[in-house]
């Protein structure tokens, strides 16, 4: 719908301006999501909820604190070069979703690991369909452009906090605990695990961020295009490692080994047929959906496709890595693999254009995590041998 309404230039300011906001979310979030599951993995019942989610909202307070001082320190020593042409007024209306997205990472990873995903998935369609009904308002019928699309997507976040807020205070009966101890132990343990959280974000982000700094905002509106229809064509595997989650409050993580590796191998082949089928669709559809100024974007898709392979098999790992503790382990190779990126699009961007950045993520989402995670799973099944001994 954005592409549609706001053509090529307007929805790469959009992007920019969202692309920003959601890499500081991810960055002041401190990964305290993924302590939430090691927490609730080593904990019997829900006594451990009141304390974590009262903590939680403290902190969520506090990082976005850290966060709108951080950005004001970014853009008065840079200038606001650092953000490319995007109006300082644009971004700051946009940053006003912080909190509420720092809070949602938390929300779901509770909702997930007390087993309320229908609760999760409630608050996610709810916002979903808040955020398409918005968009349509505010850009289409009010003509608001860029500042309608922001304000709708801000509106949604806010809607999905009330809702998951609203189920986790009836799940702990308005009983809440604020611990400065708790606080302190989500804190140490996120600092842990929080460079890969980092490195997956640079990852994420880093290519349509230097493509803002260094070519066009068509030409962001065009690369992001593409890697979006990347991101929905994972719907299935990102489902699969959610409801993976509920369950790791009921069973360890070796115990759900079996079942989750005979799911990938079934998953996997899926993705790969899915890749041809989309391969062919491309041309017909991405027009057809975004409008003929898009495309451009149809042999960048063609060129990600990889990509859904390999970050297939990374979503349907990764939970396994976090239920047994490897924090340390986590950290080195997320935050590895995410300045790879950086420097990968770094080098490559001014050099080949957006060629660079699909080289880029080829490399570090596509070739190298499958790598890594055939080393994974080789040595998940050894120790499943090893305790079956």
């Amino acid at each position: 719908m954005t592409a549609r309404l706001l053509e090529p230039e307007g929805r790469g300011l959009y992007i920019g301006i969202v692309v920003w906001v959601y890499l500081f979310a991810r960055l002041f979030s401190l990964s305290l999501e993924n302590i939430v599951v090691h927490t609730a993995t080593t904990h019997i019942g829900l006594n451990w909820l009141p304390k974590t989610f009262g903590s939680l909202l403290i902190l969520t307070f506090i990082l976005t604190l850290l966060s709108f001082t951080t950005l004001w320190g970014l853009y008065f020593f840079s200038s606001g070069s650092l953000f490319g042409d995007i109006p300082k007024h644009y971004l700051l209306f946009g940053f006003t979703m912080i909190p509420f997205l720092i809070w949602n990472q938390y929300q779901t990873s509770i909702l997930l690991v007390i087993n309320r995903i229908e609760a999760s998935n409630r608050a996610q369609i709810a916002g979903s369909v808040a955020l398409l009904v918005l968009t349509f308002f505010f850009t289409y019928l009010f003509e608001y452009g860029v500042m309608g699309a922001l304000f709708a997507r801000i509106l949604s976040q806010v809607l999905i906090s009330i809702l998951g807020i609203s189920v986790l205070w009836k799940t702990v009966k308005g009983y809440l605990v604020f611990s400065l101890r708790e606080i302190v132990n989500l804190v140490r343990g996120g600092i842990k695990l929080h460079p890969n959280t980092v490195g997956n974000a640079l990852r994420s982000h880093a290519d349509v961020l230097l493509i803002n700094y260094y070519l066009t905002s068509i030409e962001v509106a065009w690369y992001q295009l593409s890697n979006k229809l990347v991101d929905i064509t994972l719907m299935g595997p990102q489902a699969f490692s959610e409801v993976i989650l509920t369950r790791m409050g009921k069973k360890t993580v070796f115990e759900i080994w079996p079942e989750q590796k005979r799911m990938i191998l079934k998953i996997i082949p899926l993705m790969a047929l899915l890749m041809c089928i989309a391969y062919i669709l491309a041309p017909g559809i991405i027009p057809l959906v975004a409008g003929n100024k898009f495309e451009k974007s149809v042999p960048i898709f063609h060129w990600l496709l990889p990509v859904i392979l390999g970050r297939s098999y990374g979503m349907m790992m990764a939970n396994q890595i976090i239920g047994r503790g490897l924090f340390k382990l986590a950290s080195i190779l997320g935050l590895s693999l995410g300045l790879l990126s950086l420097l990968l699009n770094y080098l490559f961007i001014p050099e080949y254009g957006i060629k660079g950045a699909i080289y880029a993520a080829l490399i570090s989402y596509a070739i190298i995590p499958v790598l890594l995670n055939s080393i994974f799973y080789w040595w998940y099944n050894r120790v499943d041998e090893v305790i079956k001994q």
